[in-house]
């Protein structure tokens, strides 16, 4: 018997609208404010030496079914003038530039002050440091430095009593800092760590473990009792956070 088997094709998405950023470098990383369901229609990108928010246009209702005929032909029609009335919709918020005109930002993420919720974003990327900037005052609060090769991604770690930030880098480690002091608490590296450049970490969302990923082609795990320990050490009167550590610990991988 003949095959009866019906071959789907894969759809082709057009994007709603797009834009070009200012300065027409590439743009590494967009994320949405995953931190405050409020504003989930917020987003940041980063590109260059360049940090810019947009708030997203209200989302519309979906057309009515269409004959495929009659859908292209609209399209064709108004692709053009949807786009553009589209991002006229779109609302710039606010743009960073970073002093360091050699800078080059790879990756950004959303967080909390812990003292009064107004958003943050650590960006980082080139230059091997990590930028904390406050959304609300729009200036940055603090600099991080220790690194010794570019940072290629940062995320924060979920439910932290204060605000706790994890960086992964060129230079074979992953290191935990303390937001309200710019202090870093822990180096995962060393012996059991990764043998090349770490380019991805996550956290587990109920903070239980830490993974990372590299260059070297390896997958590695840490318990959160190894991020406790060091942040658990001794209390920071200065900047009154339970994670402020004075001794960097360093600590093996799984």
């Amino acid at each position: 018997m003949p095959s009866t088997t019906t071959e789907r094709k894969t759809k082709t998405c057009d994007p709603s609208w797009h834009w070009h950023e200012p300065h027409r470098k590439p743009i590494y990383q967009v994320a949405f404010n995953q931190a405050d369901a409020s504003q989930a229609d917020v987003f940041a990108v980063v590109g260059a030496r360049w940090v810019s928010i947009y708030r997203m246009p209200a989302t519309e209702s979906p057309p009515h079914a269409e004959t495929a005929g009659t859908a292209a032909e609209k399209n064709g029609r108004k692709r053009k003038d949807k786009a553009a009335a589209a991002m006229g919709r779109l609302e710039p918020l606010q743009t960073y530039a970073d002093d360091d005109t050699e800078e080059s930002f790879y990756c950004v993420v959303w967080g909390a002050d812990p003292s009064n919720g107004n958003a943050w974003l650590a960006v980082a990327g080139k230059r091997r440091q990590i930028r904390l900037i406050d959304c609300h005052r729009g200036v940055a609060l603090r600099t991080m430095r220790g690194h010794g090769g570019a940072v290629h991604e940062v995320r924060f770690v979920p439910h932290a009593q204060a605000s706790l930030l994890l960086s992964a880098s060129e230079d074979e480690s992953v290191r935990l800092w303390c937001c309200s002091t710019a202090y870093c608490l822990a180096i995962f590296a060393g012996q059991q760590g990764h043998r090349d450049a770490v380019l991805s970490l996550d956290v587990r969302p109920d903070a239980a473990y830490l993974a990372t990923a590299g260059v070297d082609g390896t997958v590695r795990w840490h318990a959160a009792h190894c991020m406790h320990t060091a942040c658990a050490h001794c209390i920071c009167a200065a900047c009154r956070c339970a994670c402020g550590a004075w001794e960097t610990r360093r600590c093996r991988g799984a």
